[in-house]
């Protein structure tokens, strides 16, 4: 291979040193290179190798864990269409994969093409970004395969000292010499010679693949064994929708990577015209086959929400006893592993061979030994690295980046077909049977040419003037010589010249109208009149594009595709269009990290200039990613500051059940922008809070809760009491509800809370005669479905169901009010038989609240106030006092010993005068240290409470009755952030709560009061009263944090308060001229002017596009030159 005889163009001038980065390589036909100066590789391979190369690189452990992962989050049971739409998706990039590889049978895979096709400083950057790829890949894959031997070991403390991971004294590094040794052994194996390591990946992938035969086979009979119950769930087939089932396919679309390691193995195959598409497509659909039949027979044999997202498969048949088969799935993964180990240092010292014979790198890696015809030395030193990088590092973060590469690979090679139909370059080889038939005469033609270019090496670096001359003398003499040759170059040249041009400005348009067109999909942050315009632009250019090069003719004459011997893509341009868009689509919505990959490059780049030729090339701006399969392999090693993390948070979470066993919260969810249920349960999970009280049964909360083994307390809404009167919908309730989650690994169900606080005096007796129909329903219906015995309905009520007398108001003299006094005995003599507690709600805030004679210092627990005294018994504390009479009133009824759960205690922080941080601080500090120390109350002395926290979280989107306190309840924010130190622990340390993670806000934009915008300042009431009605403006009510702002600051606030509910849409700032938005922050130190959460429709996440620019800058830039 050399360089195109052009190269001397470039000459001097302003252009010259950027032209290299359009210059494409001459590839010369199959005689000239086998007359090269290099050794070639050995040709030992055939379709079945190649399968078995594309299968192991393929199926890594990724199946094994994003079965259980994909189903929960995005897919369902309709994970099996996720399987064939992301199937579908790589067959596109597939099949230009195999038309490339069977046109140019050379090492470098998509490297080699791009350098042919696109330029050099694309081939460049994807170069680098495959050998990255592979390193970190094979690394990470590496680093997975330890923690899963261990398995067979016993545990990481069994494996052999030799083998054991280790952390470095003094550092925070753990070395990993199994993952070493692993990559030392297959780096062995590999210099051995292609031959013998193909059949070794041959062994390890048919094993791999054995395992998931077996998965499919003893599952369905499980399956037909339990009735297939995953695809019983109510939820249906398409349980997140069509959406759902796409998002699904562009996560799994990541397990399909690996085929491209069949092409870069092009040399070393026999018949590759043949071979190599057969190669490629067979594995693919091998893949696809086996991904969808494991798909199906998992999702069906356990309810998807209820899935383990890191053992799907190995758990499903350890929850139906057969333990011998998860050693079986086990081995599976190690398998999986290890072709996945030997799949990604295969094809890395083939790139590196090829760069090195392009004077990309030096010479050294172009070396091929002469015995094993492999290139050894290039194999040995990536082979060294990736060792290094394995033993050294926990790669797993850097796992995302391998991703990148592919689909940088990916896009571009689909490009590389557009340009390879319609403007090829001269120097792409000659079709099989075009060549046939002129071979001598242009073989002959090719030769006596380049060694004309040879004669004179000036030419080549020295002025445009030689170069011209000797090829001026070498057309005329072959003019002379062979007419026939010159008659057919030069007819119709005009017209081709002309198809050329649109050919390229159509290919070009086209590249640009996907940057906009994944643009305006990705970036949801973009106003929408933007993202429509972006969208449109896009879809025009795209469109445009496709129109002119389905009419146009394809190139033909030498370049004419009909030939024998080679397969052809089908659907030209609208397959590779089609590839572009889904890469370029996945590849912008990776996220920050394409950064990474600019700076990962940029060294190497500098290391390694061009040898034979000045080239100013500094790829300061590169980025990087991985991948796949090595992304989402559990491994439960991480260094040694994870691991202390680790251990800490688990001594911290043993710590708080025991010292606060009875400890649990509400989760309300009446907020304009809730937090994801993942994260919240996550919350709970950081903080060591297992025990939740939530409002209604909603489905994404269910599933999130499904195998956190936090205790649930479960509700039914008031509106549905009356409903529950009817048995039948009491039953159908329960089996939606309650034991569709019921089953080893899903929702921990403990209470089912039959409404909540109905008969609260404001509701004028409405559930009064409904009530207990209802709790006795549910209670059978629970029995009768199995589960009565360990789940208990009852019925949160609150604290004025019972009282004392204005005569006696002490604790001793509590009674149930007389209105509902009978109806309170039959309740709670039915809650005894069936097991169940009495479950109030007692609010010492509420008392202050509602009566301005309340002594303050009554409603805490640090002693300040003056006692109530009931027969010698000091109460000092409205809780206390409060609880006791609930205790009085029980043993009125018979019943003094009938467990009693607080369903809601807690203290709001804005809305009220004594609704603030401080008396909130204050107040949970003593009740967490009596829960802590089993306290009890005076008639319960020593005993611990089981008390449910009022609330988790702040919710803005609930009724302002009895106050705008009621907004406010949360321990944390509206995004899950501390308001104030707060110790579960119960051991009053100046510690805060885990706050909530992974939370994406809105942009820093706020909407403030601009008197000079315009408006009509008459109606800024007006304005004002609008935006509070469709938004939370209590905290501007008197006695509130915000309740000093002056007018316009008011204003400012409420306005703002609006825009963020709007998700800053456009519009929503404009109340009439008199507001604007701004970047600055307009929060005060009593007043915070807050950015509202991103819903999933409204993600504010920056995701770069700079290196889809950079990939189309270099393909437009060629095109247009």
């Amino acid at each position: 291979m050399g360089f195109e005889g052009g190269s001397g163009k470039e000459g001097g001038g302003v252009g010259a040193g950027f032209r290299f980065l359009t210059r494409r390589k001459q590839v010369d036909s199959d005689r000239v290179r086998d007359r090269g100066g290099y050794h070639q590789l050995a040709k030992a391979l055939s379709v079945p190798e190649l399968v078995a190369i594309g299968v192991g690189a393929t199926i890594g452990a990724g199946v094994y864990v994003l079965v259980g992962t994909v189903a929960r989050e995005h897919a369902g049971p309709a994970l099996t269409i996720s399987f064939l739409i992301a199937g579908i998706a790589a067959a596109l990039s597939a099949f230009c994969y195999a038309e490339l590889a069977s046109r140019c049978p050379s090492a470098g895979s998509a490297y080699h093409y791009s350098y042919i096709c696109v330029g050099e400083g694309v081939a460049w950057l994807i170069g680098w970004a495959l050998i990255l790829e592979y390193t970190i890949g094979g690394a990470a894959v590496a680093r997975g395969i330890s923690p899963n031997l261990a398995l067979f070991f016993g545990g990481q403390d069994s494996l052999p000292s030799f083998l054991a991971r280790a952390h470095i004294p003094g550092t925070d590094i753990v070395v990993d010499p199994c993952a070493a040794v692993l990559v030392l052994i297959v780096i062995g194996l590999l210099c051995l010679g292609i031959k013998e390591s193909s059949f070794v990946q041959a062994i390890v992938t048919s094993a791999n693949v054995c395992v998931l035969l077996f998965v499919i086979v003893a599952g369905g009979y499980i399956g037909f064994q339990t009735g297939w119950v995953g695809y019983t769930v109510n939820d249906g087939y398409f349980p997140y929708g069509v959406n759902g089932v796409l998002a699904g396919s562009a996560t799994v679309f990541f397990s399909y990577i690996g085929f491209d390691s069949v092409a870069s193995t092009a040399e070393e195959v026999k018949n590759p015209r043949r071979d190599l598409p057969l190669g490629i497509a067979t594995s693919v659909s091998i893949c696809c086959l086996l991904y969808m039949m494991v798909s199906i027979v998992i999702v069906g044999l356990v309810p998807y929400f209820a899935m383990d997202p890191d053992t799907p498969i190995a758990s499903v048949f350890a929850r139906n006893d057969m333990q011998w088969a998860v050693y079986i799935v086990t081995s599976g993964a190690v398998l999986a592993l290890c072709s996945a180990l030997m799949g990604s240092l295969l094809p890395q010292p083939r790139i590196l061979m090829a760069m090195a014979r392009d004077g990309l790198l030096p010479s050294f890696f172009s070396d091929v030994n002469k015995r094993t015809q492999v290139p050894v030395k290039s194999t040995i030193l990536s082979g060294i690295f990736a060792a290094s990088l394995a033993f050294f590092m926990d790669v797993s973060q850097l796992a995302g980046m391998v991703s990148v590469g592919t689909l940088l690979a990916f896009t571009i090679v689909a490009v590389s077909i557009l340009i390879l139909r319609y403007v090829p370059p001269d120097e792409v080889p000659l079709p099989s049977s075009l060549r046939e038939s002129i071979d001598s005469v242009s073989f002959r033609h090719s030769v006596r040419q380049n060694n004309a270019e040879k004669t004179d090496p000036i030419g080549i670096k020295g002025s445009n003037q030689n170069q011209h001359d000797v090829s001026s003398q070498a057309i005329i003499k072959e003019s002379v010589e062979y007419p026939l040759v010159m008659k057919e170059n030069n007819q119709d040249h005009c017209n081709e010249q002309t198809r050329r041009r649109k050919a390229a400005w159509s290919i070009a348009s086209i590249c640009i109208g996907v940057v906009f067109l994944t643009t305006s999909a990705s970036y949801s942050f973009l106003p929408v009149f933007v993202r429509y315009l972006a969208c449109s632009i896009g879809g025009l250019l795209v469109l445009g594009g496709l129109v002119v090069l389905s009419w146009i003719d394809q190139d033909d004459g030498r370049h004419k595709f009909g030939h024998a011997g080679g397969f052809i893509c089908p659907f030209v341009p609208f397959l590779p269009v089609c590839c572009i868009l889904v890469n370029a689509y996945l590849l912008v919505n990776l996220g920050f990290l394409l950064f990474s990959f600019f700076f990962l490059v940029s060294p190497l780049a500098a290391d390694f200039p061009p040898p034979s030729r000045s080239i100013p090339i500094r790829l300061r701006s590169q980025s990087y990613i991985p991948s796949s399969s090595p992304s989402i392999l559990p491994c439960p090693c991480t260094d040694m500051a994870g691991s202390r993390f680790l251990v800490v948070s688990v001594l911290v979470v043993g710590l708080l059940s025991v010292l606060a066993q009875g400890l649990g919260v509400n989760w309300g969810t009446m907020a304009s922008h809730p937090l994801p249920p993942k994260i919240v349960v996550q919350l709970l999970k950081d903080n060591g809070i297992n025990k939740v009280k939530i409002f209604d049964a909603d489905t994404s909360t269910m599933k999130a809760l499904a195998g956190s083994d936090i205790e649930v307390m479960v509700a039914i809404p008031n509106n549905m009491l009356r409903t529950m009167t009817d048995y039948g919908a009491a039953r159908d309730w329960v089996k939606t509800n309650v034991t569709r989650y019921n089953f080893e690994g899903g929702v921990n169900i403990k209470y089912v809370a039959v409404g909540n606080e109905p008969f609260l005096s404001s509701y004028n007796g409405s559930f009064l005669n409904v009530t207990f129909p209802a709790l006795k329903n549910i209670q059978n219906a629970l029995n009768d479905a199995g589960v009565g015995g360990r789940i208990k309905a009852t019925v949160p009520l609150n604290a004025d169901v019972y009282n004392s007398p204005e005569s006696n108001p002490v604790p001793s003299a509590g009674r149930f009010r007389t209105d509902i006094g009978d109806l309170m005995t039959e309740i709670v003599q039915f809650l005894n038989q069936s097991g169940a507690p009495f479950t109030v709600n007692i609010y010492p805030f509420l008392s202050l609240y509602g009566n301005p004679n309340f002594p303050v210092e009554f409603a805490f627990f640090d002693g300040g106030s003056d006692p109530v005294v009931d027969n010698g018994i000091q109460y000092t504390n409205v809780f206390d006092a409060n609880f006791d009479t609930l205790v009085s009133a029980l043993k009125g009824v018979g019943l003094g010993d009938l467990p009693i759960i607080v369903g809601e205690v807690g203290w709001p922080t804005d809305g009220d005068k004594n609704a603030k941080a401080s008396y909130a601080q204050r107040f949970y500090d003593g009740l967490l240290k009596r829960l802590a120390a089993n306290h009890g109350t005076p008639l319960r002395p020593n005993q611990y409470i089981e008390v449910y926290l009022f609330s988790l979280i702040d919710e803005d989107a609930k009724s302002v009755q009895p106050g705008n306190f009621e907004r406010h309840w949360g321990v944390l924010k509206y995004d899950g952030q501390p308001k104030y130190n707060m110790d579960l622990s119960g051991q009053g340390q100046a510690k805060t709560l885990v706050p909530a993670k992974d939370v994406k806000y809105l942009p820093k934009k706020w909407c403030v009061f601009d008197p000079n915008g315009g408006g009509n300042v008459s109606t800024l009431g007006d304005q004002i009263t609008f935006a509070c009605t469709w938004s939370d403006c209590t905290a501007l009510g008197y006695g509130s944090t915000c309740n000093g702002l002056d007018g316009n600051g008011n204003a400012s606030f409420a306005f703002n308060m609006y825009y963020q509910v709007q998700n800053h849409q456009e519009l929503s700032c404009n109340f009439q001229g008199l507001a604007t938005e701004t970047t600055q922050d307009p929060s005060t130190a009593d007043c915070n002017f807050s950015i509202q959460i991103a819903t999933s429709a409204t993600d504010a996440s920056m995701k770069p596009l700079l290196v889809v620019f950079m990939m189309y800058a270099y393909v437009v830039a060629l095109l247009l030159l």
